[in-house]
């Protein structure tokens, strides 16, 4: 489900995309939508099905990566903030997008320090702090799984000695970052769930 820090953060960005729709009305609508779509389901389990849909529902990134590292955090890197959900909090951090709409998004705002991961071009600095986020999801989208051990290697050599890295991502490609991180000899500080499907994992040079 989502918090209220999680919702002003959306709002905030969205605002001016859907500038000529009030949030009250566009979630009637959406209600409405999501109630016919599903009115098998609803006629047939009630409020199970909901629970289970609002469950779904959850984004502890925010949350996550704020236990994970200070707003004033400098050298830092956080790839995958695709809902653009730290960018304001984490201002001082370079970002990293997979999706070519919201690096556009961000351009037009002549933001700095802001990169595309197909571009393979982002600062080579070393960092203390690097965030991943949803990397599975993106590359099995695109059926680019085979991608992962170079992009992981590659944020690996950008830590510094006593630098840290916090993925999160989903539960089932577990083993997938435990075996890449293994081979290069790296140690695996903790693994935890931080959401209904999803896992933490932080990992030192």
């Amino acid at each position: 489900m989502f918090d209220k820090e999680t919702i002003k953060v959306l709002k905030e960005q969205f605002s001016s995309s859907i500038v000529k729709h009030s949030w009250q009305s566009l979630g009637e609508q959406l209600l409405c939508q999501f109630l016919i779509q599903n009115k098998n389901e609803i006629y047939k389990s009630g409020a199970p099905f909901l629970e289970s849909v609002i469950k779904s529902f959850e984004i502890n990134s925010l949350k996550a990566v704020s236990s994970f590292m200070k707003a004033s955090q400098k050298n830092s890197l956080i790839l995958g903030d695709e809902l653009d959900l730290l960018s304001k909090k984490f201002s001082n951090s370079e970002f990293v997008y997979y999706g070519m709409e919201i690096y556009n998004h961000k351009k037009q705002d002549n933001k700095e320090g802001i990169f595309l991961l197909d571009d393979g071009d982002f600062d080579q600095s070393k960092r203390d702090m690097i965030v991943i986020m949803g990397l599975m999801d993106f590359l099995r989208e695109g059926t680019r799984v085979h991608n992962l051990p170079l992009i992981l290697k590659t944020c690996f050599g950008l830590l510094n000695k006593k630098g840290k890295i916090l993925i999160l991502d989903k539960i089932i490609y577990q083993d997938d970052f435990l075996c890449h991180f293994v081979s290069m000899n790296a140690e695996i500080e903790s693994i935890d769930r931080y959401g209904q499907n999803d896992f933490s994992l932080i990992i030192n040079p």
